[in-house]
């Protein structure tokens, strides 16, 4: 009987999942996505460099080159080997640092399994498709839990980096779904011993996709630490020494990877700026003093831009997909800035963990996919607040003035923007109350 109740309940949640807000958002993402797949099969479309995207076409772009290399190397590898390698790239490191460049194997065993070639794209496509479209429906179910409304989960469902980058078949899309896994099972739960196995399995996932997975393992260390720094537990020290060795082997196999990426990076510039201009100084007429604290705050300014995807294309692509790859920046930009400004500690340490090695080198959108929709999260959450603050001071001019001229204040802001969510229990409208007001998470 007990079991039967239970599985009625289940059956509940899952109706009330489909039929709601969820249901259209998770079928707008599906039918969206499916949509684009069909449609690129038979209009395929040219990206940057001039290279057809399509479900049917072999990929030359998206490092793809890179990839294949590394798929030759991991088909014939045995554990010798790839020790030997790592270890001869140190030898004389500036002769031959390039010599050994690999990336993580996820992708290269994928086209190894799926046979990926020019004349067999379609098993392999149809697999980043179901990936792709599974991540979307796990972050619009946790979107939902936070209390955002159903307008905003059709927004989040309808962005199109997320879709470009799943038709390309690229390892962001693979390392995307590890990271929303990561998210969804450690860092929106309490620290337990449980959820810490399931974020360390993530976070080695991830790891293995690519190096963008170590600050995952970095985070857990560093929150783990922080709240049981007050206590001697043998499992959590174990914890922290075992990930510190696992964060030491990766860096030492990825060491070249990154080496590499940040050497490229010199090479690229920002709104058609130099990269060499921004930390030489732009402004010669000024005191170098002034100059270089100004170009060094326009390139990380540049830099934040470019992540969020409010950039021009790095080749010729028509204007009206940039300005559609560039539309979701316009809420990803918010929600950075809201998270650096109103610090929901446990998140904010997060995404700056995860942002920071990108933001060494070359930043593009495509480096804040896997954390997109925690940052959607708070550009959403920005938006309504800001909206809501202007709304009630336009409203009631007479608090304005009661305050001093300073507008509402953060508790009124917190009245303002709690009506505009569906009301979630504790992780809903008083958890955006808590946010905005005790700015911690």
């Amino acid at each position: 009987m007990h079991v039967d109740v239970k599985w009625k309940t289940v059956v509940a949640k899952i109706r009330e999942l489909g039929i709601g807000p969820v249901g259209l958002a998770c079928t707008t993402a599906l039918l969206t996505r499916t949509a684009v797949f069909i449609l690129l099969i038979t209009f395929p479309i040219a990206d940057g460099s001039g290279n057809l995207i399509s479900p049917m076409h072999y990929q030359s772009s998206a490092d793809y080159p890179f990839y294949m290399k590394s798929m030759e190397f991991y088909e014939g590898v045995t554990w010798s080997d790839l020790y030997d390698r790592i270890l001869k790239s140190f030898d004389e490191p500036f002769s031959n640092l390039y010599t050994f460049v690999m990336s993580g194997p996820v992708l290269p065993y994928l086209f190894i399994l799926f046979q990926y070639s020019a004349d067999n794209t379609l098993p392999l496509s149809l697999v980043s498709l179901a990936i792709g479209t599974l991540t979307a429906w796990m972050w619009i179910v946790w979107l939902d839990r936070r209390g955002v409304r159903a307008g905003w989960l059709i927004i989040f469902a309808l962005l199109p980096n997320p879709i470009w980058y799943q038709v390309n078949n690229t390892a962001d899309i693979y390392l995307a779904f590890f990271v929303a896994l990561f998210c969804l099972l450690y860092l929106s739960n309490p620290v337990t011993y449980t959820w810490i196995t399931l974020g360390i399995a993530c976070g080695f996932m991830a790891l293995l996709t690519k190096p963008n997975g170590l600050p995952l393992i970095i985070f857990m260390c560093v929150n783990t630490l922080l709240l049981y720094k007050d206590k001697k537990h043998w499992i959590t020290l174990t914890f922290i020494a075992g990930s510190g060795v696992l964060c030491i082997a990766f860096f030492i196999f990825y060491t070249t990877y990154l080496i590499s990426f940040l050497e490229s990076s010199k090479h690229l510039g920002y709104f058609g700026v130099p990269y060499g201009r921004y930390i030489h100084g732009l402004f010669d007429f000024l005191p170098i003093i002034i100059d270089l604290t100004l170009s060094w705050l326009s390139l990380i300014g540049a830099k934040m831009l470019y992540l969020v995807g409010l950039r021009p294309s790095y080749g010729v692509t028509p204007v009206e997909l940039v300005m559609v790859r560039a539309a979701a920046g316009l809420v990803l930009l918010p929600g950075l800035l809201w998270l650096l400004v109103y610090r929901p500690k446990r998140e904010a340490l997060f995404v700056l963990l995860y942002i920071a090695p990108p933001f060494l080198g070359a930043t593009q959108e495509r480096y804040l996919l896997p954390i997109l929709p925690l940052v959607f999260f708070y550009g959403v959450l920005a938006i309504e607040s800001t909206y809501r603050r202007l709304r009630y001071n336009i409203s009631f001019p007479e608090a304005k003035r009661a305050r001093g001229g300073g507008g509402v204040g953060l508790d009124e802001q917190a009245r303002c923007t709690g009506p505009t969510y569906r009301k979630k229990g504790s992780s809903g409208t008083a958890g955006y109350r808590q946010l905005v007001v005790g700015r911690q998470a």
